[in-house]
């Protein structure tokens, strides 16, 4: 197996088996999932996570914690391409996404500790040290 990825059907079941990896739970809702957009969309991902890129990372927004980021995800596409009808914060009429605010990362992170979620940094390893484990 090479560092990012199985190579034939069955790879990561076997490795899988031979590493019997802990359990991790996390609760999947009611947190907040920042999106930083600007130049281009990225991904939600977890507030510990947005923390660690540093405060010069463009805008953010931070959707509704009781809802999935997903919905919020494809709202903010939708609106930096200028489909009608999205609104920029609040709850939108055209889709299921609520947004709860927007600007630059340190006033998201707070907004995001005021609904709950974990602000303290936390480094992303890549997926390719998890599973060579590095």
């Amino acid at each position: 197996m090479t560092c990012c990825g199985a190579q034939r059907p069955g790879d990561a079941l076997q490795w899988l088996t031979d590493h019997n990896p802990k359990a991790d739970q996390v609760e999947t809702i009611d947190r907040p999932f920042p999106i930083q957009y600007g130049d281009r969309l990225t991904l939600p991902r977890s507030s510990g996570a947005a923390a660690a890129l540093g405060p010069a990372t463009g805008r953010h927004l931070v959707p509704d914690p009781g809802r999935h980021a997903v919905p919020a995800f494809n709202h903010q596409h939708r609106l930096l391409v200028g489909e009608p009808g999205h609104a920029g914060e609040g709850d939108c009429q055209v889709c299921p996404a609520e947004i709860l605010g927007t600007g630059g990362l340190p006033d998201m992170l707070r907004l995001a500790a005021r609904v709950g979620a974990a602000v303290t940094p936390r480094p992303v390893q890549s997926l390719c040290s998890l599973i060579v484990g590095r």
